[in-house]
């Protein structure tokens, strides 16, 4: 919740060094608290559904893209910048781009400091992106396209 980016910044840092110093071979903790840690910062970057489309409560839908559905392609019409009334944003608008930016900057720190081996030493974060499209994948409810020629093929 902290407004100023070199404070947060510096957290994510930090919150990269623990991530970093629990999930360590040689670490002897009896409880890990890494994985809760990750888990919370990809909720937090995926809880604004204008950045990323909710896939959880439309997995079951195979037809179109999902972020069309959110963001149309052609945009809407706006008038210009000087017959718009200026907007204040809320409270709740403005916290939830702190925790964001927030977490945003939390796992960049992340994959700077691990680099390649980010998924293999931060497993649960593999766990976050991948395990609901393993899902749909796996249960044989989805069906496959063919970029090809456009036309569509069933696997």
């Amino acid at each position: 919740m902290e407004d100023n980016l070199d404070l947060q910044a510096r957290s994510a840092r930090a919150i990269a060094a623990l991530i970093d110093l629990c999930s360590s071979p040689t670490s002897g903790l009896r409880v890990n608290p890494s994985d809760k840690l990750v888990k919370n910062l990809c909720a937090f970057l995926c809880q604004d559904v204008s950045r990323t489309p909710i896939f959880a409560a439309t997995k079951s839908s195979s037809a179109g893209i999902l972020t069309l559905q959110y963001n149309p392609a052609r945009g809407t019409a706006e008038k210009s910048a000087k017959d718009k009334a200026v907007e204040v944003e809320s409270d709740e608008v403005k916290a939830a781009k702190l925790v964001y930016r927030g977490a945003q900057l939390a796992l960049s720190e992340l994959a700077e400091r691990f680099g390649p081996a980010l998924l293999e030493r931060v497993p649960k974060l593999w766990s976050c992106m991948a395990d609901a499209l393993l899902e749909v994948f796996a249960s044989g409810a989805c069906r496959s396209f063919s970029f090809r020629s456009g036309s569509e093929s069933v696997s």
